[in-house]
Parts: C-alpha cells; sequence; structure tokens
C-alpha cells in the first residue's frame, strides 16, 4: 500500500520540524520543501522527510518549477497540502522600506497562494486536505508588526475563500491559528529590535524607541508563555485526522482571547488598550 503524500511547505521551521517528525511517525510519506539546496541536503541526510523539494515562496519560478519536480517524480495526489512558511519583520509602517513589506506580502500571501493552488488538483484527485498555518494576527493588527498582520488577515481571506470554493470537490480547508511560539522566528525577531533599540541606526525620537521598546517587551513575554512548535504540530495533526475538519483550529487560550475581543469590543476600545500597551511606562519593562 503507498504511504499517503503529505506536502509540507516550511519543512525547515519549528513547526515545520515538529509536523514533519509526527507525520513520518504515522505513516506519511512527507515532502518537505526548503529554499535552498543545502537545506534540501540537509532535510534528506538527516532523514527530516522521505522526499525534499526546493521551494522559495518569495520566488514565482521556484514555486511553479517545485510542482514540476513533482509531477516528475510521479507525485499525482496529496492527502494534504500544509503551508508552515511565514516571515515578519518588526518595523512601524512610518518606517518600513516598500521592499520589505512587498516580500512580505509575497512570501505570505501571493506565493501562499500560488503554492495552495498549484496544489489543488493533487488534492482533488484524492480528496486530500489544504491546510494553512495563521495567527492571532490575522484577528488584531498590532503596532511594529502592520505588515505581518496584514499579511495574516489576508490568509483568513484566502482560506475562507478557498473552503467555500473547494466543499463541492470535498476538498477541506482549516486554517491553524497559534499565537506565540516558542521558535527561532521569534528569537530573530527579538534580535532585530535589539538592533534597533540599543543601535537605534536610524536616530529614531524617544517617543518611536518607547513603541519599539513596548513591542520588544510583549514579544519576549509571549516568548516566555509562548506555546511549543508540537502543540502546534499536534493541531495541524489533528485538522489532518478530523473525519470533520473544522474550518478554524485555535492553538491556546490567547489566540482565542485576541478573537474574542476582535469581534466583541468597540475598535476605540481596542485602540486604547492598545495604545496602553504601547506607550505605558509598564510595557518598557519584562517583568
Amino acid at each position: 500500500m503507498i504511504p499517503k503524500r503529505v506536502l509540507l511547505i516550511g519543512s525547515t521551521g519549528g513547526v515545520g520540524g515538529a509536523l514533519a517528525t509526527r507525520l513520518m511517525a504515522s505513516g506519511y510519506h512527507v515532502i518537505g520543501t526548503c529554499r535552498t539546496r543545502k537545506q534540501q541536503k540537509y532535510l534528506l541526510d538527516q532523514s527530516l522527510c522521505h522526499t525534499a523539494v526546493v521551494l522559495d515562496l518569495s520566488r514565482t519560478r521556484s514555486i511553479t518549477q517545485a510542482f514540476q519536480d513533482l509531477k516528475e517524480k510521479g507525485v499525482e495526489t496529496l492527502a494534504a497540502s500544509i503551508n508552515c512558511a511565514a516571515i515578519t519583520q518588526s518595523a512601524l509602517l512610518e518606517h518600513m522600506q516598500q521592499a520589505d513589506f512587498e516580500r512580505i506580502m509575497q512570501v505570505n500571501v501571493a506565493g501562499t497562494f500560488h503554492a495552495a493552488r498549484l496544489s489543488l488538483p493533487l488534492l482533488k484527485n484524492c480528496k486530500g486536505r489544504l491546510i494553512f498555518i495563521g495567527s492571532s494576527g490575522g484577528d488584531m493588527a498590532l503596532p511594529a508588526l502592520g505588515a505581518y498582520s496584514a499579511s495574516k488577515f489576508a490568509l483568513e481571506a484566502l482560506a475562507d475563500t478557498f473552503r467555500r470554493e473547494l466543499a463541492g470537490y470535498q476538498v477541506p480547508v482549516s486554517l491553524i491559528k497559534p499565537g506565540a511560539i516558542k521558535s527561532n522566528m521569534t528569537l530573530k525577531h527579538l534580535e532585530a529590535l535589539d538592533a534597533i533599540i540599543v543601535g537605534n541606526p536610524q536616530r529614531l525620537n524617544k517617543q518611536t524607541l518607547k513603541h519599539y521598546r513596548a513591542h520588544r517587551a510583549r514579544m519576549a513575554y509571549g516568548y516566555r508563555t509562548g506555546v511549543e512548535p508540537d502543540e502546534v504540530a499536534t493541531t495541524v495533526f489533528k485538522a489532518l485526522q478530523d473525519k470533520q475538519p473544522n474550518a478554524r483550529y485555535m492553538v491556546g487560550a490567547q489566540p482565542t482571547l485576541i478573537n474574542f475581543s476582535s469581534r466583541l469590543l468597540p475598535d476605540r476600545l481596542k485602540d486604547r488598550l492598545l495604545e496602553n500597551i504601547m506607550t505605558g511606562e509598564s510595557s518598557d519593562r519584562e517583568d
């Protein structure tokens, strides 16, 4: 019997690696993707997937070529296409470079859409599942994370539309929504914030630095109290196994609370709460 194939986009990250391990242990044939040939060799050498394919979401041609490679390898069906890949950058929108904004939108939205669309024929062939990793940032936009939040709001719309359009083909679509994750991406995020705050290369004014310090305190707290990648992987696996998968799966209490607040609190109250968080003296502390 041929094992069920799962395309795992973003296998080199914390969640992707944890999920790959879980899937392989459960008998799935994992097709892992990565951005470079060096990463491809690493995935295979370390037995972190069964098949490794180079797929860079920032390059449309790379995405197209990856699916051509799968076709040449004889891959005609997928039990699931799961996208774990995303990038972020700490920057107030006023200071963000256009190229940086466009790169985040390309990877987190346009590239993700392109890969999902190319997965559809393979999913339809065996009524496979389309799964995206979203974020609580798709419910409430936060200062210094505007581009990332914009991409996750867009992913909400893509997941909803795909789910409704694919219902007739019996291809379920689920969006996994974690809050803060104890991942290398978060640590790199904190390092970038330290460079801004300590180095202050742009000679930012006092008020702007206060925003970045508050953001760093919140991110550090999120890392300390966030969920482990394994917990996110467990939720993704549940979405893959459930007979009637949910449209959304919350991971931990934080995204549930944020989703609840974003729907029920008036905008002015939300703005005031965020303003207090971002500019209050207590936000400058991490304890």
